[in-house]
């Protein structure tokens, strides 16, 4: 099994980080939105509805993981490693099993900087000192602030849009460097909203579109984007580039980044 992997090159994932372990097989949280079935080859009604009732850990993933961070070790490789991509490493069943909290304390071990990114509420705070120790980095993904949103898009992910910017306020008060994914947008309006919650909380902001569904209503693509640019570079953020992002968030800077589908979007 190999447990830390490279995203596909040029793919909405390898935007965000060049290296990734995934530590749980589905995800609670249930988002009607969520690509990570299809992925994973689940995508069928019957496995897709399994994949998000019955997450279970990786069997063998920690052992895995300390192979393929020793090996990376070994060839100077510094990360991050994105915790994670296809299930969220803050979902109920790291309250039992603690994968996550034992993979941050392997990749600092090895010299590898953890990066987490997570819809959870106050659970995703208990390895923030240890994120801190490993010179990680601590993201919250945001479609909205309210919990009607919540409830109607994300069903199994209990923490609001305003509880993941507390969460944010919280790293950053441990000097953790901070991040948020603005993606899928749903409404422009309501990411916008969020863009405004949580700007003051993160060291680098992302956004991207919405790809795995219809929005609720009409999107205008370019509309949103310069909205979105223009909101940011009012607030004093610096765009650039995905070699950036994919390194960052740094401590002390404020930085923004239109990830490639809403860039392109017509």
């Amino acid at each position: 099994m190999q447990a830390i992997y490279r995203p596909k090159a040029n793919s909405p994932a390898e935007e965000y980080a060049p290296l990734a372990c995934n530590l749980y097989k589905g995800c609670s949280h249930a988002c009607i939105y969520c690509y990570a079935p299809a992925a994973t080859w689940n995508n069928t009604p019957e496995k897709r509805a399994a994949f998000h009732a019955d997450p279970q850990p990786r069997e063998g993933i920690l052992e895995a993981l300390e192979r393929d961070a020793k090996k990376l070790e070994q060839k100077g490789e510094r990360g991050p490693v994105l915790l994670c991509f296809t299930c969220d490493p803050y979902q109920q069943l790291e309250l039992e099993f603690c994968y996550t909290r034992q993979a941050i304390k392997t990749l600092y071990w090895h010299g590898l900087r953890p990066k987490v990114l997570t819809k959870a509420g106050v659970s995703a705070r208990h390895d923030l000192h240890l994120l801190r120790q490993a010179n990680g980095a601590f993201g919250v993904s945001l479609t909205g602030l309210s919990h009607q949103v919540r409830a109607k898009y994300e069903p199994g992910a209990h923490a609001s849009g305003f509880d993941r910017v507390d969460n944010l306020r919280a790293a950053m008060g441990l000097n953790v460097a901070t991040w948020a994914s603005f993606e899928p947008v749903l409404n422009p309006n309501w990411t916008i909203r969020a863009i405004e919650e949580a700007a003051a909380y993160c060291n680098l902001i992302a956004v991207g579109k919405l790809n795995h569904m219809a929005p609720p209503e009409p999107i205008h693509w370019p509309s949103f984007r310069i909205q979105a640019i223009n909101l940011l570079e009012s607030m004093n953020f610096t765009r650039v580039d995905k070699a950036t992002v994919q390194q960052g968030p740094f401590l002390d800077k404020r930085h923004y980044y239109i990830k490639q589908d809403l860039e392109n979007a017509g």
